[in-house]
């Protein structure tokens, strides 16, 4: 179908960069631009609008930041895939959250089995040097679209609780939330950007070049004790996290604040 090229009005108070922007969300928003159609050039819109180059830029950039738009590199600029939305509830499983708006994830099973894991999550779990844990690695898709990919460890006293069918069909959270023991009451999240690893793209079927969201978390039971780490990995181009945060209450704050105190005190202390 193609953008359809609607005359500006030179005499709005609208600059001509957000008219042009305007023009191309509207059709987005309308369904006459669909996700993955290919939107015309800079030069094609200059010679149009008869506006310089600067000003189509200004609007694309004004598109790409309200993710409606994504550029890849000599192929041109796109109608950007629409984002899954995550309210950041660490407690609730995501694939709940997702399907509690009519909309189903598939979990697609890649591996369980036993490994040396890495030094970080060792410490994690509070592992020796020499014990093993089960790994599980699943990826999420929609309709058949990677969005993301989940890495869990678990002791082996916990993973051994699992089958297989389990594993590739129930959330990660309500697999541990089955048992009083390893029900989780507690987690640790880490969010970072970052670049995906070749052999994680090539399990997604995604390019290196996919920016990425990557959280990291250590899940804990009742008793504090850490019941599961790992990470999730998350197509930027696809996702996005939104929170909720209230004001928390002036006794609060003191709390909180004296235990970054307590932990800044242990850290420097381990460096003397």
């Amino acid at each position: 179908m193609g953008m359809k090229f609607i005359p500006l009005d030179r005499n709005s108070y609208k600059p001509i960069y957000i008219q042009i922007a305007d023009i191309v969300a509207s059709q987005i928003h309308s369904g006459d631009l669909l996700p993955g159609d290919k939107l015309p050039t800079e030069a094609e819109l200059c010679q149009h609008y008869q506006v310089s180059r600067l000003t189509v830029r200004q609007a694309f950039l004004r598109l790409e930041w309200d993710g409606l738009i994504q550029k890849y590199q000599g192929k041109g600029t796109f109608v950007a895939q629409p984002k899954m939305q995550e309210k950041l509830d660490p407690l609730y499983p995501m694939e709940e959250l997702i399907e509690s708006k009519n909309i189903h994830m598939d979990i697609l099973f890649k591996e369980f089995r036993k490994v040396y894991p890495p030094s970080r999550v060792r410490k994690n779990l509070g592992l020796e040097e020499r014990e093993q844990a089960y790994k599980l690695k699943r990826v999420r898709s929609i309709a058949g679209n990677v969005i993301g990919m989940e890495t869990r460890f678990v002791p082996l006293s916990i993973g051994q609780r699992f089958s297989r069918q389990d594993l590739r069909e129930v959330p990660f959270l309500a697999l541990l939330n089955r048992y009083p023991d390893t029900a989780v009451h507690r987690m640790a999240v880490q969010i970072r950007a970052g670049i995906i690893a070749d052999g994680d793209a090539e399990v997604m079927n995604v390019s290196t070049r996919e920016p990425v969201l990557i959280r990291e978390t250590i899940l804990h039971n009742a008793e504090n004790k850490p019941v599961a780490s790992g990470k999730a990995l998350f197509l930027a181009s696809r996702y996005e996290i939104h929170m909720d945060i209230t004001q928390a209450s002036d006794a609060d704050k003191r709390v909180v604040v004296l235990d970054e105190f307590k932990r800044f005190k242990r850290a420097a202390g381990s460096r003397m």
